[in-house]
C-alpha cells in the first residue's frame, strides 16, 4: 500500500506542473485541439524507446479484449484532454486541478454501478471530504467566474478520465507479471506509443511547426510520466484510492502558484485574494484527513 500511495502522490506532484506546462501553451496557442496532437505526438515520442524494453507480453494473454480496451482508452483519453484544454480556457489551472476532484465521486459511482464494490462508511466520508475539497477551494471571488460552459466542459473531463482510469486498472490487471512498476511502464508506453500514431494525420489540420511541437512537449513529456505513476497505483491500491491521493494536485497546484507569481510569473495562473488562498491551505487540511481516514479504512 505504501508505494501505491507514493505513486499516487507522484502522480498528482507531476500533474501540477504538466496543468501549468499546458497554461503556458494555452495562452500562447490558445487552441485545445493543437494542444492535444502536439502533446501526444510528444508522449508518443518518448514512449517508443520504453515500449520496446518494458512492453508488457501478458497483453497478448487477451488479444480480443487487448483491441478492445485500447480503442475504448484511445477514444476515452482524447475526449478527456480536449474537454480539460477547452475547460482550461475558462477555469485557472490551479482551480481545474483541484476541480478534477470531482473524479473521486464519479469513480466511486462507477465502481459500485459496474464492479459490485462497496465502500465503508469511512471511506465514505473520506471520499465526501475529498470532494468537499473542490469547493472549499474555490469558494469565493476569483478572477474568472464558473460559467455554465465551463461547467458542462469540467463534467465532459471528469466523466471522460474516469471512464480511461477504470480501463487503465483493466489494462494493469491484463498485464499483471508481477513487477507493477515495469508493468506501469510497458503498458503506459505502449498505450500513448499508439495513440501518438494516431494523432499524426491530425497534424495537416494544425499547420504543423517544430515550433509548436516544441511548446507542446513539456506537457506530453511531464504528462506522460505522471500517467505511469497513476497506471503502477492503480495496479497497487485501485482507481478509488489512488484518486483520493491524486486529488492532492490542488494543493501543489496552488503552492506552484504562489511561487510562480511570487517570482513575477503570474500570467500562467490568476493571482487570488488573501481569502481565497486561506481556503486552500484549510482544504490542504481537509484533504490530508481524507487520505488518512481513507488509507485507515
Amino acid at each position: 500500500m505504501v508505494m501505491g500511495i507514493f505513486a499516487a502522490a507522484l502522480c498528482a506532484l507531476l500533474q501540477a506542473f504538466s496543468y501549468l506546462s499546458s497554461a503556458a501553451f494555452m495562452k500562447r496557442y490558445n487552441s485545445s485541439f493543437k494542444l492535444m496532437v502536439f502533446s501526444q505526438i510528444a508522449m508518443g515520442i518518448v514512449s517508443i524507446p520504453i515500449s520496446l524494453i518494458f512492453f508488457p507480453t501478458g497483453l497478448f494473454n487477451k488479444p480480443i479484449e487487448l483491441i478492445v480496451v485500447l480503442l475504448l482508452w484511445i477514444a476515452a483519453t482524447c475526449i478527456g484532454q480536449f474537454f480539460f484544454f477547452a475547460t482550461q480556457k475558462h477555469i485557472e489551472s490551479s482551480r481545474l486541478s483541484s476541480l478534477l476532484g470531482l473524479k473521486i465521486v464519479v469513480l466511486a459511482v462507477f465502481t459500485a454501478i459496474f464492479y459490485g464494490q462497496r465502500l465503508t462508511i469511512t471511506q465514505i466520508i473520506a471520499i465526501l471530504l475529498a470532494t468537499a475539497c473542490a469547493f472549499i477551494m474555490n469558494g469565493g471571488k476569483s478572477t474568472r467566474k464558473i460559467t455554465l460552459p465551463a461547467i458542462g466542459f469540467l463534467m465532459a473531463t471528469v466523466i471522460s478520465y474516469c471512464t480511461a482510469d477504470l480501463i487503465e486498472t483493466n489494462l494493469m490487471k491484463i498485464s499483471a507479471s508481477g513487477n507493477v512498476w515495469c508493468d506501469g511502464l510497458g503498458v503506459c508506453a505502449t498505450c500513448y506509443m499508439i495513440l501518438g500514431f494516431c494523432m499524426l494525420p491530425l497534424l495537416k489540420k494544425c499547420d504543423f511547426s517544430w515550433e509548436q511541437l516544441k511548446h507542446g512537449s513539456p506537457f506530453g513529456v511531464i504528462y506522460f510520466f505522471s500517467q505511469v505513476a497513476l497506471f503502477v497505483s492503480f495496479g497497487l491500491i485501485g482507481p478509488v484510492f489512488a484518486n483520493v491521493i491524486q486529488s492532492s494536485r490542488g494543493i501543489i497546484s496552488v503552492i506552484i502558484a504562489i511561487m510562480l507569481c511570487r517570482f513575477g510569473w503570474g500570467s500562467l495562473d490568476a493571482h487570488g485574494s488573501r481569502g481565497l488562498w486561506m481556503r486552500r491551505i484549510i482544504c490542504a487540511i481537509v484533504m490530508s484527513t481524507a487520505i488518512v481516514l481513507y488509507a485507515c479504512a
